[in-house]
């Protein structure tokens, strides 16, 4: 699945209801954001959510391909030890660390 474009507060209904059904019948979800320019706090917290529900189910969510200044704000709040985070969506989909 990809994302694009500035994502905030306003789209957390629109991103729950495309990924929660995915990540509850996909064994393994690779979310794309590549094309994402902005995130922000509550994004964020949604992608540890739907992350959380995921295993809760015995699946699992990889987030890749996050811009470099996105990655900053990633570490900063330290979600690499909660989140999965992969370099690339090739990457991610070869199963790589």
């Amino acid at each position: 699945m990809a994302l694009c474009g500035e994502l905030d507060m306003g789209d957390l209904a629109w991103i729950r209801e495309q990924v929660e059904p995915v990540v509850d019948i996909a064994e393994r979800v690779v979310l794309d954001l590549s094309a994402v320019t902005f995130l922000d706090c509550a994004v964020l917290g949604l992608l540890v959510a739907l992350s959380q529900r995921a295993e809760g189910v015995g699946n699992s969510l990889q987030v890749c391909g996050l811009q470099p200044h996105l990655m900053a704000l990633v570490e900063l709040f330290a979600l690499p030890a909660v989140l999965d985070f992969r370099v690339s969506r090739a990457w991610a989909e070869e199963g790589g660390a």
